[in-house]
């Protein structure tokens, strides 16, 4: 079953051979005890064929079959080998139970029995004696029924007594399978072995049962281990338990980019969703400007935040006042317009800056005094709400008081032809509020206007005005619903990116923090680690526990993050609304919350793979004497 072939052991940076030449065959069952001086190569011969160090020259053969694929397949620890060593290494936060199982879920009465140690599964294992330590080592080694069972001096720490049942129990093993110890004891050796083999200098110098075996095929099938889902979660969650400050440190981090991240993401597109909803509901009302010399306030924002420079060698020609040709054409296209909550046109008559409208008018204000125009001669003075008007449009009438009386302006003559009819400022509700003038209603007069404000009735009469202006050639408007949208969506979008460039840092600074506390905890699990992989858990096993439980923590993270963004939404949102007047600016939505929960997945899953590059880069040797 086991045949060692030529092995001779150097180790790196030294020239003389700690094994030299070692030829050696076992058979399937029997108690081999191997002796000799510190020194003289014994435990690592015994760590070559535990296959937690590599050979220098030679092979190791286990059903004809190199260890080394053994153990590149998985099956060396899982169905062949099982090492119990001086020093026990036991989890010293696990139970007897999770000691033996570790992650398998197979159950442990049996082996426990077999070892004298029933009921005995819940307890821990640092309260128990040295001789029971080292007989749950032993079941551990046995579990998953393995093959061949190694001893690294399992008897040296222990006294007389315990010494004598430890070996007991060894033979009574060995009925079974290979039994391979390591020992200074010769009297116990002498008196429980079948077989002993003594070295000197790293050379065989006595075999009381030396043995030739015919090479057989292999017969044992390569079987996995049973991990099961359960003890992978149970040992994440002792892991979470057993490190609280570094799943703190890591929880911190990552919350406090996620937090970022969710305001910037929530303010950004809730800002855009609640203006959009907003230019729907209220800001379509707002006027449409046609002025006959126009100028536009949205591409002259736009050419603030410009960013290019102009070649110094040239001189660029630029349409500043564009001048639009309001003709007959227009002025009826425009009037033609159905459904439009009003359309004010501006002409000049007899030095009057007089603005006619279109509709009833009679809805939008609150009449201060007198009656709306009845008449063509019939003018409203309309004053805001402060009853305040710009004194330029009463000298333009013949009043240059600073002020007077209402009733005194009610029927005042104007060039002894107009009379004021009444005076009334708009409501607050109405799209035209605030606004002041003279203004009466199209009675049919005939100079072409100076310029035309249109008042949409909804969204949808928006966009059939703007759908019938854009077919005229080189006409340009002034939408004051668009401009208010695309100058606050150009100016959160700008402060966004700033923020945006913190969030990406916090991000980064999570990042190399989760890093470094991966790295941390793997350098301080080194120990077991090496225990696990000598128990048969594989190295894959091993970093997906690492993973899982980090990504658990960036879970756990997301959600609190969450909740925290919707608690604060609340007195955000209430200070956004008194401020700009939107509502809900800040809004957790759908694709919101699933693009944070996939950064925070790739920055944890990016930052948990490249520490844990050092578990395949792990020496067994290395790490079972690590401290």
């Amino acid at each position: 079953m086991l045949i060692l072939k030529n092995i001779s052991k150097k180790y790196e940076g030294s020239k003389k051979y700690v094994l030299k030449n070692i030829n050696l065959s076992f058979k399937d069952n029997g108690l081999v005890c191997i002796l000799g001086e510190s020194g003289s190569g014994k435990t690592t011969l015994l760590n070559l064929i535990a296959g937690i160090d590599k050979t220098t020259k030679g092979e190791i053969y286990i059903d004809r079959t190199n260890i080394e694929i053994l153990k590149k397949e998985g099956s060396l620890y899982q169905s062949y080998i099982g090492v119990v060593f001086q020093n026990y290494n036991l989890i010293n936060n696990l139970n007897v139970e999770d000691n033996i199982k570790l992650l398998e879920n197979n159950k442990v009465d049996t082996i426990l029995k077999k070892v004298g140690l029933k009921n005995k599964q819940k307890e821990i294992v640092t309260k128990l004696s040295g001789g029971q330590q080292q007989r749950i080592a032993i079941a551990r080694a046995l579990y998953s029924d393995k093959k061949i069972l190694l001893c690294d001096e399992p008897t040296g720490a222990l006294d007389h007594n315990t010494s004598e049942n430890i070996m007991k129990l060894l033979k009574s093993i060995s009925k079974d399978k290979l039994v391979i110890v390591i020992t200074h004891n010769e009297k116990l050796a002498d008196k429980y072995s079948d077989r002993i083999i003594k070295i000197e200098d790293g050379k065989i110098l006595e075999d009381t049962t030396s043995q030739i075996i015919n090479e057989q095929q292999r017969k044992h099938k390569y079987k996995k281990n049973n991990n099961s889902l359960r003890q992978l979660l149970k040992q994440i969650l002792l892991n979470i338990k057993t490190q609280k400050k570094k799943t703190v440190f890591k929880m911190m981090s990552l919350i406090i980019s996620l937090i970022s991240l969710l305001l910037i993401l929530s303010i950004s597109i809730g800002f855009n969703i609640s203006i959009e909803k907003s230019e729907k509901d209220e800001l379509s009302t707002m006027p449409i400007y046609i002025s006959e010399t126009s100028t536009n306030i949205k591409k002259d924002f736009n050419n603030l935040l410009e960013t290019n420079k102009p070649n110094q060698n040239y001189i660029y020609s630029k349409d500043i006042n564009h001048i639009n040709k309001i003709d007959k054409e227009l002025v009826n296209t425009i009037k033609s317009i159905e459904n439009t909550h009003n359309i004010i046109t501006n002409i000049l008559k007899n030095n009057m800056y007089l603005s006619i409208y279109d509709k009833n008018i009679e809805k939008d204000i609150e009449l201060i005094g007198g009656n709306v125009p009845i008449n063509k001669n019939d003018i409203l003075l309309v004053i805001d709400s402060n009853n305040v008007i710009d004194d330029n449009i009463l000298k333009s009438v013949g009043i240059n008081n600073e002020h007077i009386e209402v009733s005194k302006l009610i029927n005042f003559k104007i060039n002894n032809k107009y009379k004021i009819s009444g005076i009334a400022k708009f409501k607050e509700e109405s799209p035209m509020y605030d606004n002041t003038g003279l203004y009466t209603y199209d009675f049919g007069y005939k100079e072409l206007p100076i310029d035309i404000f249109i008042y949409p009735s909804d969204y949808k009469n928006k966009k059939e005005i703007l759908n019938k202006l854009n077919k005229f050639d080189g006409l340009e408007y002034l939408d004051y619903s668009d401009t208010v949208i695309s100058v606050s969506k150009t100016i959160v979008s700008s402060i966004a990116i700033v923020l945006s460039l913190f969030s990406i840092i916090s991000i980064i600074i999570a990042s190399l923090m989760n890093y470094i506390l991966t790295y941390i905890s793997i350098e301080e699990s080194i120990k077991t680690i090496g225990i696990y992989i000598v128990n048969g858990v594989s190295k894959k096993v091993i970093k997906l526990i690492y993973i899982l439980e980090n990504i658990f923590i960036s879970l756990i993270s997301t959600v609190l993050s969450i909740i925290v963004i919707y608690i604060l939404s609340i007195p955000i949102n209430y200070v956004l609304y008194s401020i700009l007047g939107l509502l809900n600016v800040l809004v957790l939505t759908k694709p919101i919350i699933i693009g944070v929960t996939m950064v925070s997945l790739i920055i944890t899953l990016i930052s948990t793979l490249l520490p844990l590059n050092k578990i395949n880069k792990l020496n067994l040797v290395d790490i079972l004497k690590y401290n």
